[in-house]
């Protein structure tokens, strides 16, 4: 029985760390895929990534804060968005 539980939480984790990637909650997915790993996990592993607040570099097209003033990747100014 412990050996479930266990392997319930590892699942959670996991499912947890794959949406905080993402940019999801891992406090969410953690408790779906402790309680359902067999439908959160497959889920997460298709969910495209929570770009909200987020805009490209048009240099290196890598993701940044909206408020950024440079890109973290390549170091380019960019522009402020109003």
């Amino acid at each position: 029985m412990e050996i479930i539980v266990i392997g319930a939480v590892l699942l959670g984790v996991l499912t947890g760390a794959i949406a905080q990637k993402k940019g999801y909650s891992f406090l969410t997915w953690f408790i779906g895929g402790t309680l359902l790993a067999i439908v959160a996990l497959p889920e997460i592993l298709l969910k495209k990534p929570n770009r909200a607040g987020q805009r490209q570099c048009p240099a290196c097209m890598s993701w940044v804060p909206q408020q950024a003033t440079a890109c973290a990747h390549c170091g380019r100014d960019i522009a402020v968005a109003a």
